[in-house]
């Protein structure tokens, strides 16, 4: 009687195992939902949009994305960890809703590891820190001065409190040694725009919330974020000349609920890759600011933990706090 208890799992196991790589193959049969976990106009959803359009187009399928706004992305994040593991409800997710807000938040909705399974990081980013015209500075060690003059005088705009954008307006802020407000939005485009119309004094956005104000007269941008410069504009400056090590990670990428059969994640990633080696894509993205990825699951997975283990000290630097 045990023999035919190990036999009848082992028949399951392996129609368990023929199924996951049927619908693997298979994938995607029906549209797809992309869940964007902020508000439209943001660097998440430019991306997530740009990605769907593009699966689509290699597909014959919709992939449909579904702006979710709310609690610094973790509202429209936990919807699809509770949604069907069958690949068929993705979340765009990013170094903050995957990582520093793990660290900001004493209770999160969601596990960013255990109820997820990664697919492919989609892209990294560039950032640029802008003030609005009417702040009277035109380089960042201008602001870093006017603010030690004027404490508290300025604010910033984030996507929410925990954001990419949070995170390192508050690192700004602690390693300059100079007082700032947070005012969060529910995306970085609301938060860019309240910087246009003076609203808010600044912010650090990203090249697809920027670039169509980059030779405005609507905004001032300072400086570039990090290391790199901006292949278009190399003479840029950069907040790391002023403040040596100022790094904050940026990135977006497709992840599935905990669940999804893992024939079924390889086989979202390989549609991502192959979506992002097109030339006419690449051309978009790289425009807009990314330096478009696609990789493997394993890969996704390893630079989620890789992050996992830097963002306690960024917000420990940062100083950054829950309103």
């Amino acid at each position: 009687m045990k023999i035919n208890r190990v036999c009848r799992f082992l028949i399951s196991a392996t129609f368990a195992f023929a199924a996951a790589h049927s619908a693997a193959a298979d994938w995607p049969t029906r549209g797809v939902r992309i869940v964007v976990p902020f508000a439209a106009g943001g660097t998440t959803d430019v991306a997530a949009r740009l990605l769907a359009q593009k699966l689509q187009e290699e597909t014959g399928q919709s992939f449909i994305v579904e702006n979710r706004a709310g609690a610094s992305g973790m509202v429209g994040t936990e919807a699809v960890a509770r949604s069907a593991a069958d690949g068929y409800t993705l979340v765009m997710g990013s170094s903050s809703t995957f990582g520093s807000v793990k660290f900001l938040f004493p209770k999160m909705p969601y596990d960013p590891v255990a109820d997820f399974a990664p697919a492919s990081l989609v892209a990294t980013s560039q950032a640029f820190l802008v003030v609005n015209p009417r702040v009277p500075v035109n380089n960042i060690q201008q602001l870093v001065e006017y603010l030690k003059k004027n404490p508290g005088k300025l604010n910033y705009s984030s996507a929410g409190n925990g954001t990419y954008h949070h995170m390192a307006g508050a690192m700004f802020a602690s390693m300059s040694g100079v007082q700032m407000t947070h005012v969060p939005y529910q995306g970085g485009g609301p938060g860019l725009n309240a910087v246009v119309q003076g609203q808010v004094d600044l912010m650090v956005a990203t090249w697809s919330e920027v670039g169509g104000f980059i030779n405005s007269d609507k905004l001032k941008v300072l400086a570039t974020i990090g290391k790199e410069r901006l292949p278009s504009k190399p003479d840029m400056p950069s907040v790391t000349d002023v403040l040596p090590g100022f790094e904050v990670p940026l990135w977006v990428g497709l992840l599935a609920p905990a669940k999804t059969p893992a024939p079924v994640v390889e086989e979202i990633s390989r549609a991502v890759k192959k979506a992002l080696s097109a030339e006419s894509i690449k051309k978009r993205f790289i425009d807009l600011g990314f330096n478009p990825v696609g990789s493997t699951p394993a890969e996704y997975s390893a630079a989620i933990q890789a992050g996992m283990a830097k963002w306690p000290e960024i917000v420990r630097v940062s100083g950054a706090k829950v309103e």
